[in-house]
């Protein structure tokens, strides 16, 4: 009986690092076919953009540009080291198997080897930069009206605290 509690806890075991080797290749090709890297490299250029963008201030001396310059680097520099696509990899595979199966994975792969799943892989970029923008001017339109609700409120907050 000991043997046979022995021999079960073995398999189980050896079953269940197989089942998390095949989700990590899994993962791996998914990733792969996806452009994981592609994207975060991606996504740390435009951060390093907004970073570029963003001025010291109104006007600045020479003295305080060199200083701005020197901490911008510094900035960009930690992000660079803390945002690696290593890293972020290895918290996205956490997510994904936390989130999905391994036959869901094996799944999403399967559909994005297809010609349909490679279109889309090609055309969310674009989608999504697109959705962004119709977001924005929606967000654009609707702010005057939350700014307008917001004075509206401000004033009854006011005539609530004088009653």
């Amino acid at each position: 009986m000991k043997r046979i509690l022995i021999a079960l806890s073995l398999v189980t075991v050896l079953v269940g690092n197989s089942q998390a080797q095949t989700t990590d290749e899994t993962l791996e090709q998914l990733f792969d076919i996806m452009a994981v890297d592609e994207t975060i490299d991606v996504v740390f250029e435009q951060m390093q953009s907004m970073v570029n963008n963003i001025s010291g201030g109104p006007i600045l001396t020479s003295e305080e540009q060199e200083v701005y310059d020197k901490y911008q680097l510094k900035i960009l520099t930690l992000m660079k080291k803390e945002l690696a696509a290593d890293s972020m990899r290895q918290d996205l595979a956490q997510i994904y198997k936390q989130n999905f199966s391994d036959k869901e994975l094996k799944d999403m792969l399967a559909f994005y080897q297809s010609p349909t799943g490679q279109s889309m892989l090609e055309k969310m970029p674009i989608v999504t930069q697109e959705s962004m923008q119709a977001s924005q001017r929606m967000m654009t339109n609707v702010m005057p009206k939350i700014n307008a609700l917001t004075e509206e409120m401000s004033k009854e907050m006011k005539e609530a605290r004088t009653k």
